[in-house]
C-alpha cells in the first residue's frame, strides 16, 4: 500500500472515526428512536453510507495531514 492509498487514509483517521461513530450512533440515535430500531436492510444501508462517507472524508482530510483529529491531538499532547 502506498502512502496515498484509500486504506492508509482510513487507517490514519481511525481513532477520529471511532469517536465520531460512538457519538453519532450511540448518542444521537437514541433521542430520535433509531437506536436498535432499524430493520436489517435499513441498518445495512446506514453502514454502507457511513463507510462510503468515511472513505471520502478520510481521503479529503489526508490533504491537510489529518490536522485537528483525535490522532493529531494525541501526538500534540504526548511528551
Amino acid at each position: 500500500l502506498g502512502p496515498h492509498s484509500w486504506m492508509v487514509a482510513l487507517g490514519r483517521a481511525s481513532l477520529s472515526l471511532l469517536l465520531l461513530h460512538v457519538y453519532l450512533f450511540r448518542e444521537l440515535t437514541r433521542p430520535i428512536g433509531w437506536w436498535r430500531g432499524l430493520d436489517a436492510s435499513e441498518a445495512l444501508a446506514v453502514i454502507v453510507a457511513f463507510t462510503a462517507l468515511a472513505f471520502v472524508a478520510a481521503k479529503l482530510w489526508q490533504r491537510v495531514d489529518f490536522r485537528f483529529g483525535a490522532e493529531w491531538l494525541l501526538r500534540k499532547l504526548a511528551p
